[in-house]
């Protein structure tokens, strides 16, 4: 397994790449929010600062983030954003989301290894181009699932400086039930609070 992290999204070959997972997440009948994979959504209105991809052995991407810095962030910069992990049908029972569902609840393993590595690697790009200021955020029904990836993130990733808010923020100008989401942050919070 190998991750990498790349600043140019538009060279060729990380272009390929996204395609390639963009069509695995648009035919995924287990993936929830499809609409978020169309080459469209990928271009609209998105500053991306980069993109991270997670590699098998054979060196086959199998899993991505990007990068996002948005005006409605007011100056903060979204990792992990639009993540997708491809699962076959085969190992489908042990993989969801973000986290490592093989662990009990309160163990580390809240975080895959490589989720872990794409993160640091996004956190030294940031802080490499001067955005101190990052967020991940989840559409959750409650804030339980990022707090257990918090736990995995200060058991796993070498930056530790993440806190978690237990009140949804508004992550994009759309409706509520898309936008409203629970964050976790590093350096300043400048998202807005979602007022229900």
């Amino acid at each position: 397994m190998n991750v990498k992290t790349f600043e140019n999204i538009n060279a060729l070959y990380v272009k390929e790449q996204l395609e390639y997972l963009l069509a695995l997440a648009r035919e995924d009948t287990h993936n929830r929010y499809k609409k978020n994979y169309t080459t469209e959504m990928m271009q609209l209105n998105f500053d991306y600062l980069g993109i991270s991809f997670a590699y098998d052995d054979n060196d086959v991407p199998f899993a991505f983030s990007t990068i996002q810095r948005r005006d409605c962030y007011n100056g903060m910069v979204r990792l992990l954003s639009r993540f997708y992990q491809y699962v076959s049908p085969a190992d489908r029972a042990k993989v969801k989301g973000l986290r490592n569902p093989v662990l009990s609840f309160n163990k580390k393993g809240w975080i895959r290894d490589f989720t872990a590595i794409m993160l640091d690697q996004q956190v030294d790009l940031c802080d490499n181009m001067k955005y101190h200021n990052n967020f991940i955020s989840r559409q959750d029904k409650s804030p339980a699932i990022l707090t257990r990836f918090l736990t995995g993130i200060h058991e796993k990733c070498r930056h530790t400086d993440w806190n978690q808010h237990m009140t949804k923020h508004n992550v994009c100008p759309g409706a509520p039930e898309d936008c409203a989401q629970y964050i976790l942050w590093r350096g300043k919070l400048c998202l807005q609070m979602f007022n229900s």
